[in-house]
């Protein structure tokens, strides 16, 4: 019985071994995934703020332009003023020299907030930059690590599985079909070592029965989960 026992809390910390080793290997294209996802926004990002920023330089361009033109005009005014021939003529060019200007004042503050958001962008954009670097060396990073764990895993994963087969082949011919059963479908959790009189998978007590089987050697299967039990030492 006690070599039973032993075989079969062998076995189950050979299928713990291999389900934690191909949950590992199986999270490395995810790893991988998310270093390339982290990129592609980042470059999003940048790409986004860089187009920001071109509509912000034409705009401010052409706000240029406009305060250029208004600027022209004044001057142009101002040598028709020298030419008036009346009163009337003269305050009239006034006038619109006057509301000219008013409008000149208004776009140079309009060109200087723009300056100053531009500036602002042009920082943003420069940590938007450096962090496209560093998603760039993160996901270069994580290739090589990947494609390092996933040989590594895929070694170990061989070796395991070739333990396992050795285990098995100690395993009472009772207890094999229904091993096989319950390790295909479930892995590691098709066994469970009793732990205070429960199952250490669900944790459903064992009845008497239960308890008496195990001690002589019988194969016991929880009546909760099904999982082929064994006794702590």
């Amino acid at each position: 019985m006690t070599a039973t026992v032993d075989i079969l809390r062998d076995l189950h910390r050979i299928h713990t071994q291999l389900t934690d080793l191909r949950a590992r290997l199986e999270r490395c294209p995810k790893q991988l995934d998310a270093a390339q996802t982290r990129l592609a926004r980042a470059e999003s990002a940048h790409e986004q703020q860089k187009s920001t920023i071109q509509q912000l330089t034409l705009a401010s361009k052409e706000q240029e332009l406009l305060l250029g033109e208004r600027e022209a005009r004044v001057e142009t005014l101002k040598g028709k003023l020298k030419e008036c021939s009346s009163n009337k003529e003269y305050q009239t060019l006034s006038d619109e020299i006057a509301a000219i200007n008013e409008t000149v004042s208004s776009i140079s503050d309009d060109i200087l907030q723009q300056y100053d958001h531009l500036e602002a962008e042009q920082t943003t954009l420069e940590s938007l930059h450096a962090d496209v670097e560093d998603s760039r060396t993160s996901l270069a990073e994580t290739e090589s690590f990947i494609a390092e764990e996933e040989s590594t895993l895929a070694m170990e994963i061989s070796r395991i599985v070739l333990q396992l087969k050795n285990a098995e082949g100690d395993l009472p011919h009772d207890f094999r079909s229904e091993y096989s059963r319950m390790t295909e479908a479930r892995g590691a959790e098709g066994l469970a070592e009793v732990v205070e009189n429960c199952c250490g998978t669900c944790f459903q007590q064992i009845s008497l029965q239960m308890e008496s089987e195990l001690r002589v050697g019988k194969m016991v299967q929880c009546q909760g989960c099904a999982a082929i039990l064994y006794t702590a030492q």
